[in-house]
């Protein structure tokens, strides 16, 4: 990408599912850029809403799960998290109810620092 072109909107020509279910959508754009070139497909992939959590222990040490994840066919270690129930209205119920579920931890206290919303538990 040039760096005039940067910040600049591309035009969507058309656009068709190719899959849908209850976690993933996955569409093929077919784009045109402010410069004329043609971009087909371009895929696009939408999911709902997630978050992770991350969670430190009073002891400084970072909370984390070890989860089966099929994709790579083995156990991951990772922070909690999980999608937004539609009932949920903020991330912060939904850090809760992932870091209960994934730890067992229902105990926390949000804490803000630079980089966004943490919970000391």
């Amino acid at each position: 990408m040039e760096a005039d072109e940067r910040g600049s909107n591309w035009r969507t020509i058309s656009s068709r599912s190719i899959h849908r279910d209850q976690w993933i959508h996955l569409r093929a754009d077919d784009c045109l850029t402010p410069r004329g070139q043609e971009i087909a497909p371009y895929y696009v992939l939408e999911f709902r809403h997630f978050v992770h959590v991350i969670a430190i222990e009073e002891t400084g040490k970072l909370v984390m799960v070890r989860q089966y994840r099929h994709g790579v066919e083995s156990n991951s270690l990772e922070l909690p998290g999980g999608v937004v129930d539609e009932e949920e209205s903020e991330a912060r119920e939904t850090a809760a109810r992932e870091l209960s579920e994934e730890t067992g931890y229902v105990k926390w206290t949000p804490c803000v620092g630079p980089r966004g919303l943490g919970l000391k538990v």
